[in-house]
């Protein structure tokens, strides 16, 4: 997943990627949100634990 996320073209392939990946994990472990700001930080904190993955396979 975080391959894919870091192969887009630029920031718009990479916030698409990201918005594809969260919604895929919301799907495969049910996860559900009460609010959109919920939904949002859980979102972000998911974007960051990708680019972390990502450096991390990287170095």
């Amino acid at each position: 997943m975080a391959q894919t996320i870091a192969r887009g073209s630029g920031r718009d392939d990479q916030l698409e990627n990201i918005d594809q990946a969260f919604q895929n994990f919301t799907k495969e472990y049910n996860k559900k949100y009460e609010t959109d700001e919920q939904y949002q930080v859980a979102k972000a904190a998911f974007a960051e634990s990708m680019r972390e993955i990502e450096e991390l396979r990287a170095n």
